[in-house]
């Protein structure tokens, strides 16, 4: 499923701690068409900011032209 939605108040970056390896991962607050806001979790460093418009399909955050 696709859908768009504007990147919201900041972007986290937060690590998780394994017995054998740490990843880093970013929580991305977006809010969709619809009005609700959801949390996206993304394993690559976001390369779009709070107020930017992005698709997001099948988890994959991705930046779009304004609107």
């Amino acid at each position: 499923a696709t859908t768009v939605g504007a990147v919201g108040g900041a972007m986290a970056g937060s690590a998780i701690a394994d017995k054998h390896a740490t990843e880093t991962v970013w929580v991305v607050s977006i809010r969709f068409d619809d009005g609700i806001d959801r949390a996206v979790t993304v394993s690559q460093r976001p390369n779009y900011r709070p107020g930017d418009w992005v698709r997001v399909d099948n988890g994959v955050v991705s930046p779009l032209a304004a609107k």
